[in-house]
């Protein structure tokens, strides 16, 4: 289920939840292939996901990632490293009385790096996530 489907007062919010969020990237793909390429494939690999596991609450698609390696083309549109690591520090401090667990998950290879050095250097804050 959606995060964006509840609303502030229903009772499935006020038990600790297993959140996912969505990183996708919005790149130039070469020729023929659109920009959003990566976040096309991560959405339909997350509407399988919610399919078969339910019981997640998704949070929206975060469409932008760095990809550095492709400014210059038209169209390609990066964030910092740096940028990203505060957005993910956003919505763990968000969600940290929440959650059970927040799993992040990524089509688009230049996440991965952020994501990593955020659960290196911010784990021993999270313990419980």
């Amino acid at each position: 289920m959606q995060l964006s489907d509840f609303n502030t007062f229903d009772p499935k919010l006020n038990k600790k939840n297993v959140f996912l969020v969505s990183l996708g990237a919005t790149e130039q793909h070469g020729r023929y292939a659109p920009l959003g390429t990566d976040n096309f494939i991560q959405n339909a690999l997350m509407e399988n996901v919610q399919t078969a596991l339910p019981e997640v609450i998704f949070l929206p698609h975060i469409p932008i990632g760095p990809s550095w390696q492709h400014v210059g083309f038209q169209g390609t549109i990066s964030l910092k490293p740096e940028t990203l690591y505060a957005i993910i520090r956003d919505i763990v401090d968000c969600l940290k009385d929440s959650a059970s667990t927040i799993i992040f998950v990524s089509w688009h290879g230049g996440n991965k790096p952020t994501v990593n050095e955020f659960i290196e250097k911010e784990q021993q804050d999270f313990a419980d996530l």
